[in-house]
């Protein structure tokens, strides 16, 4: 396993395995290898974050209003 990335969001792993026969399809051994990863995450209590974006509205005629008054005075 190797560290490609750090992120804003979390850290990037890169995990290689050799299989026998490739050809037969890879699909099944990928979602077994995730499912066995998030099964040892929850055992060991490892939480994934999702990213959070914050949002702020403002109202402009509010804020015209506050403008407004700010420069008359």
């Amino acid at each position: 396993m190797s560290v490609k990335a750090l992120g804003d969001n979390g850290i990037e792993v890169e995990l290689g395995v050799w299989i026998r026969d490739p050809e037969q399809g890879q699909g099944a051994l990928r979602s077994e290898l995730l499912r066995r990863i998030w099964r040892a995450f929850v055992t060991e209590g490892i939480k994934v974050p999702f990213p959070q974006r914050q949002l702020r509205w403002t109202d402009l005629q509010e804020s015209s209003s506050a403008d407004l008054k700010s420069s008359n005075q």
